[in-house]
């Protein structure tokens, strides 16, 4: 199974990427193949709600990372996202994350 892991804290080597990271391990010790990816040290924009993503195949207009992780997604069969709980909610970051997955809907969902 190839997996792809998504921490959303902002703080650097916190609690949030070392659970990721064990889980990430042993996943890897069971057969799985892991990709991490760390929105700390990516740039990934809010979503624009523009919906050129509709018109494009899924494709985002935005030009960050988030166009590697889309592409990571799209060889995954499990995404597993790991945040920090900051008022009752996931963090900013993996929150942004998720909304810039939109554009990923378009090409998973027809209307």
């Amino acid at each position: 199974m190839n997996i792809l892991v998504v921490t959303g804290s902002p703080r650097k080597n916190g609690n949030t990427e070392i659970m990721a990271s064990a889980f990430a391990k042993s996943a890897r010790e069971a057969g799985h193949e892991v990709t991490v990816k760390e929105l700390s040290t990516l740039k990934v924009e809010p979503c624009l709600a523009c919906t050129y993503c509709f018109t494009h195949d899924g494709v985002c207009i935005q030009n960050d990372d988030m166009n590697s992780i889309l592409t990571d997604l799209s060889q995954a069969d499990m995404l597993v996202l790991a945040s920090p709980v900051y008022w009752f909610d996931v963090s900013a970051q993996t929150k942004c994350f998720i909304d810039r997955m939109y554009a990923f809907a378009k090409k998973r969902i027809s209307y």
